[in-house]
């Protein structure tokens, strides 16, 4: 496996959080996990909605995301992808 799936399987606690035990008949539609996680994801239809900069320096983005998300390892990588 690649250096980025171990880290993922490694940190899946903080990333995903707690996972359930399901009878393995249930997996049959079930896919993998990204390689690069999104820090979070959305779908709504007809909203609108500003975004802005955050308040402090973006090179405080890591410091931000383990301070108030359980301790997400500094090292974590995250995509953006907005859909129109």
């Amino acid at each position: 496996m690649s250096i980025k799936v171990n880290e993922i399987i490694a940190n899946k606690d903080y990333l995903l959080g707690n996972e359930v035990k399901l009878d393995e008949s249930l997996n049959d539609d079930v896919v993998t996990y990204a390689y690069a996680l999104p820090l979070f994801s959305v779908y709504m239809d007809k909203f609108q909605i500003d975004i802005s900069k955050p308040k402090f320096n973006i090179d405080e983005v890591a410091n931000f995301i383990y301070d108030f998300g359980q301790g997400v390892p500094k090292t974590t990588e995250y995509t953006i992808w907005l859909y129109n």
